[in-house]
């Protein structure tokens, strides 16, 4: 499977990817685009300021992680 397709990424409900920032800023965004409401997981810095970014590796955030997923 090519890690590039949209369309197959789509159909999965949690990602979790080690390929870095690179990859983050040019696939994420376009499967939000293309309506996907599924989890993310990257440890790459690219989208780690955004407003609706939850760090859930860091315990001192539990809350925020408890929340967010209740939210999702």
């Amino acid at each position: 499977m090519d890690a590039n397709d949209v369309a197959e990424l789509a159909k999965m409900d949690i990602i979790v990817t080690c390929q870095g920032g690179d990859y983050t800023k040019s696939v994420f965004q376009a499967l939000r685009d293309s309506g996907w409401n599924g989890y993310w997981i990257d440890a790459a810095s690219s989208l780690r300021m955004k407003d609706d970014a939850i760090i859930a590796l860091d315990p001192v955030n539990r809350n925020v992680i408890d929340n967010g997923l209740k939210t999702a």
